[in-house]
């Protein structure tokens, strides 16, 4: 039990350094290519992140393919999964950010920013009423968050 808890402490330690590492090059190299924190948060550190995720939808969605008969629990595990996680990384995570440090929210970027949080959870909210969310569904959301990266792509000097 001693050797379980110590590795967890030790995996726990490795995590925070190994994070603390990346932010800071990611704030390197948004610096270097005169790039948005907002731009370089949304691209490589939060597909970085979410690569569990993306890989649950992925697999998910191979195995339904496969067997059109798990769709219903595959679906909830796949939605559940992206957004729970997406509920906890703002909620939970964010709060105890705010306790432990602060969290500097620029006013004039907060509409860019969390705008298009909200627009993305609205839009999928939009296109799961009807039960669904099909393929021409999923192709627009990905190109909205596409347009949403070249929109900050093209602003890059703003949010550094």
């Amino acid at each position: 039990m001693l050797v379980e808890i110590i590795t967890l402490l030790l995996g726990i330690i490795a995590v925070l350094i190994l994070a603390d590492v990346a932010v800071r090059n990611c704030i390197r190299l948004a610096a270097h290519f005169g790039l948005s924190g907002t731009f370089i948060g949304l691209t490589v550190l939060s597909i970085g992140t979410s690569i569990p995720e993306i890989m649950t939808a992925v697999l998910g969605s191979i195995n339904i393919l496969k067997n059109p008969g798990t769709m219903n629990s595959l679906s909830g595990l796949i939605i559940g999964t992206n957004v729970g996680s997406d509920i906890f990384q703002q909620s939970f995570i964010l709060g105890i950010i705010g306790i432990i440090g602060t969290i500097i929210v620029v006013k004039k970027d907060l509409f860019k920013e969390v705008g298009a949080l909200i627009g993305g959870a609205v839009l999928v909210w939009i296109f799961a009423l009807g039960g669904l969310i099909n393929r021409v569904e999923g192709f627009l959301m990905l190109a909205v968050y596409l347009g949403y990266l070249y929109y900050l792509f093209k602003h890059k000097n703003s949010g550094c």
